[in-house]
């Protein structure tokens, strides 16, 4: 698990960003955020995740407020 923070959260799209202190930033998508936290997300919130890299893409999962 990596520790972040949510770089920005669009969630009528569903989309976000969020920042990594060691390497480029990573795209992650609502249905990746765990249980109740997906509703309460925001830019700015620290968050625990695991990265999946699909077909050369870095996507954030496993998404949990820290």
């Amino acid at each position: 698990m990596e520790k972040g923070t949510v770089k920005s959260y669009d969630k009528s799209s569903g989309m976000g960003m969020i920042g990594r202190l060691s390497e480029a930033d990573v795209k992650f998508f609502a249905d990746s955020v765990i249980g109740r936290d997906r509703l309460s997300l925001a830019s700015g919130d620290s968050v625990w995740f695991e990265v999946d890299n699909i077909k050369s893409l870095h996507i954030a999962i496993n998404i949990r407020k820290a």
